[in-house]
């Protein structure tokens, strides 16, 4: 896995519980802890000292003999804010997001240059960033970047669309450098992220282990997330899994690669359609083939029969619960769901465990799980990176 996540104490627990589902009761927080009331009560009075939450009495029910209502636990309205960020194909998208999960402001980009050095990519990334949580108001606790290539903690490798192919790149100390005291700064691989935001927010939740495939105009990729307490899970190259070993030669060196039949360039090719480069005409020919057009459809069809035969084999090795379709793959999904769930259906083990084919439900999964990341880093030790090394904070006894 690429980042286990430290357990963190009754506070961050807490903290995060209310983070993704919003505001409970302190006896609701009780019950899904699974903590004494004591260590509860605790931790809201050290949250409520940080001003990370508010505690509203909640109103009488009026029923006899019921005791006072339980409190309710809100996340503050200017509590911290994470910047989360996805660099792209010519462009970074960044988002700020408050504790809680809201959106804060417009969605922002910022021009990368293939030809740059990463370290000046960085740098700007970093000072954009910095500019966004100023202006969002309320303190900065991390900045979380979502990007393609190989990422194993914070090192990108082999990031062929930022051209950062030479060297490995620290992109994650880079950015720490930049960054002011007690500002996180995580990297991660994008797919990952997807998956992590799939699984808490979207289309895997409540699932064990969540396979989330992806694409753009170029490639496929993919992350699985495992069932238990990881940060974000293990990035796959699936697009270079071999479906046709005497298919065309794929860029990495091997043969018929998946991505060779099943990407945004195969849809173009099947539907006659001459690649300049531009991702707008994939989404063009999917458009097409969704308003019935037969040209597009059907290689629509054929795209979608590919992309079945590669996800049967990543269920057969993986063993996911759920495999969620994201980006120009969920589209497919959903116009040529018979050919792909009859492809999958060819896995004896999507078959013995029910393996369920589903399309993401979020529409920013990337920078999602960038922000839920960054979060995480915070929920650790809130106090610490609020500046606040004074006093300690109570912490459950597992």
């Amino acid at each position: 896995m690429d980042r286990p996540v430290r357990r963190p104490t009754a506070v961050g627990r807490l903290l995060e519980l209310l983070h993704l589902r919003g505001p409970l009761t302190r006896a609701e927080a009780t019950t899904s802890l699974g903590l004494a009331r004591s260590v509860v009560g605790d931790a809201v009075a050290d949250l409520e000292e940080l001003r990370l939450i508010v505690v509203r009495q909640a109103a009488p029910t009026g029923t006899a003999g019921r005791g006072r209502p339980s409190p309710l636990l809100v996340p503050a309205p200017d509590g911290p804010v994470v910047v989360a960020a996805h660099v792209g194909v010519g462009t970074a998208r960044l988002r700020v997001v408050r504790l809680g999960g809201e959106f804060v402001g417009e969605l922002a980009s910022l021009p990368v240059d293939r030809a740059a050095p990463a370290e000046r990519t960085l740098t700007a990334l970093a000072a954009r960033a910095a500019e966004l949580a100023r202006e969002a108001g309320g303190p900065w606790a991390g900045l979380a970047v979502g990007t393609g290539g190989m990422v194993r903690h914070g090192v990108v490798r082999s990031a062929l669309h930022l051209g950062w192919t030479t060297e490995p790149v620290p992109a994650e100390e880079l950015l720490a450098r930049q960054l002011p005291p007690g500002v996180s700064a995580s990297v991660a691989h994008e797919c990952s992220l997807a998956a992590l935001a799939e699984r808490r927010r979207g289309a895997g939740r409540g699932a064990g282990s969540v396979l989330v495939l992806t694409c753009e105009h170029t490639g496929i990729g993919g992350a699985l997330l495992p069932d238990g307490p990881t940060a974000v899970g293990h990035a796959l190259e699936a697009g270079h899994l071999v479906v046709d070993d005497r298919g065309p030669q794929c860029p990495c060196g091997q043969r018929g690669c998946l991505e060779l039949f099943a990407d945004g360039r195969a849809l173009l090719r099947e539907a006659g359609v001459t690649d300049t480069g531009d991702a707008a005409l994939v989404q063009a020919v999917l458009g097409r083939a969704a308003r019935g057009e037969p040209g597009p459809l059907a290689a629509a069809r054929r795209v979608a029969e590919r992309l079945g035969i590669g996800a049967a084999s990543l269920v057969n090795v993986l063993d996911p619960d759920v495999v969620v379709l994201t980006g120009p793959l969920k589209a497919l999904a959903v116009l040529a769901r018979e050919q792909l769930e009859s492809r999958l259906a060819d896995s004896l083990v999507a078959r013995v465990n029910d393996t369920r084919l589903t399309v993401g439900e979020l529409s920013e999964p990337v920078l999602l799980g960038a922000a839920d990341l960054a979060f995480d880093v915070f929920f650790r030790a809130p106090s610490n990176a609020l500046g606040d090394t004074t006093r300690r904070t109570r912490t459950d006894a597992d």
